[in-house]
């Protein structure tokens, strides 16, 4: 069973990985830091949205931006990190 938490924590860990990397693409994009008129930039974004996209378009139906930000990596980091949890807690035997 160790073989399958190891594994279960290394999905997650790539997880938190590429949405901390979309948003910090989008930060550097806001701030002109990154060209999207260059194709390397253009296609970097357009990866990491392909990726990340089904997940915050569902969780874009119950978390509204508030006050023009979007929370939904956010959300989405706290996912991450509950189920990290749960796996850490299932797989070592403690209790929630």
């Amino acid at each position: 069973m160790n073989l399958v938490a190891g594994l279960l924590m290394t999905v997650i860990s790539v997880v938190e990985f590429i949405i901390i990397a979309q948003v910090l693409v989008h930060w550097l994009i806001q701030f002109e830091v990154i060209n999207i008129k260059n194709a390397q930039a253009k296609n970097l974004v357009g990866l990491l949205e392909r990726i990340t996209e089904p997940a915050y378009s569902r969780i874009r139906k119950y978390v509204p931006p508030v006050a023009g930000l979007d929370l939904t990596p956010l959300v989405a980091l706290i996912a991450c990190y509950l189920a990290r949890y749960v796996v850490a807690s299932i797989f070592s035997g403690i209790p929630f």
